[in-house]
């Protein structure tokens, strides 16, 4: 859904968070113009079902015992399920607990030294909860949210992830 240009939500893309089970608890907007202040503007704690910070979004698309973590709700969209994300690379201990219950997780963060770093803590995180997890960069100049069709598709060939 894309907002209008007045209001709190104005130029944004309005991009729905559900938990697990489906249930629609919060929603995050980003800008279209380039201009906003902010890029990303998640509505308040106080105003959303359950904190956005707690759940991972895309994670009611997750089937099996696979979770792919990236950063935000395009590069899961845009990398497909199992992918899931954060909402950002700082993260909660509910969304590292959540993560660690998988069999496999890959952290898959956008390829700049701060986000690769984050990375690697969030790895650090879910490993010290029994998690089986592994830290995969991408390389490259873009993130999962930009690459090609074609550079998804080699990436889930990669991780095995279309014979789950």
């Amino acid at each position: 859904y894309g907002t209008g240009m007045l209001g709190e939500w104005k130029y944004r893309i309005i991009i729905p968070i559900y938990d697990k089970d489906g249930t629609l608890v919060s929603f995050q907007g980003r800008d279209y113009t380039g201009k906003q202040t902010l890029r990303y503007k998640t509505l308040s704690v106080e105003q959303s079902v359950v904190n956005p910070k707690f759940v991972l979004f895309n994670e009611n698309r997750v089937k099996g015992n696979t979770v792919c973590v990236c950063e935000g709700p395009f590069d899961a969209v845009n990398m497909g399920p199992p992918f899931v994300a954060t909402l950002g690379t700082q993260t909660t201990e509910q969304q590292c607990r959540k993560i660690a219950i998988y069999e496999k997780a890959y952290i898959v963060f956008d390829p700049e030294p701060e986000a690769q770093i984050r990375a690697k803590k969030l790895a650090e995180k879910v490993a010290s909860l029994g998690g089986d997890v592994e830290v995969i960069d991408i390389g490259g100049e873009h993130d999962p949210g930009s690459i090609s069709k074609k550079e998804v598709k080699y990436i889930r060939k990669e991780l095995d992830l279309d014979g789950e």
